[in-house]
């Protein structure tokens, strides 16, 4: 599909979809009071109903270019005017220090080590030991 044939797409859904929207309007309003008794008719009043349901999303599709674009202008919005917030968090996420990198690499490692407890103190030791290294008991 072509530049030139998507506008002409979403004008071709704008009439389709107002026109079903008016086309139901009608026979609902048709069928409500064409009947002399307070019953309504249904035979105009469910297509009008149809035509309705059906034209909410024919509308909808219809005016996708201008959400893209509504939604486009907010971001570049948002953007310019947070752009020295948007600055400092970006400061401060690279201000990590090596420290910080160092102890979670010990935490990380400390974690995946298998380690077990002392049978007399309690001290964490690894699981392959066959004495403490804190009280020098045999495990």
């Amino acid at each position: 599909m072509s530049k030139n044939e998507k506008p002409k797409l979403f004008f071709w859904l704008k009439l389709i979809g107002a026109l079903l929207l008016i086309i139901g309007i009608i026979l609902v309003i048709l069928g409500t009071a064409v009947s002399g008794n307070s019953i309504p008719n249904l035979s105009l009043m469910m297509p009008g109903l149809v035509c309705i349901v059906f034209s909410i999303p024919v509308l909808f599709a219809s005016f996708i270019p201008n959400i893209n674009k509504t939604a486009i202008k907010t971001v570049k919005y948002l953007q310019q005017n947070n752009k020295e917030d948007l600055k400092d968090i970006v400061d401060t996420t690279a201000d990590i220090s090596g420290d910080a990198i160092t102890k979670t690499a010990k935490a990380i490692k400390k974690s995946i080590k298998d380690t077990k407890y002392c049978k007399e103190c309690g001290e964490e030791i690894d699981k392959d030991s066959k004495f403490c290294s804190h009280c020098g008991k045999e495990q």
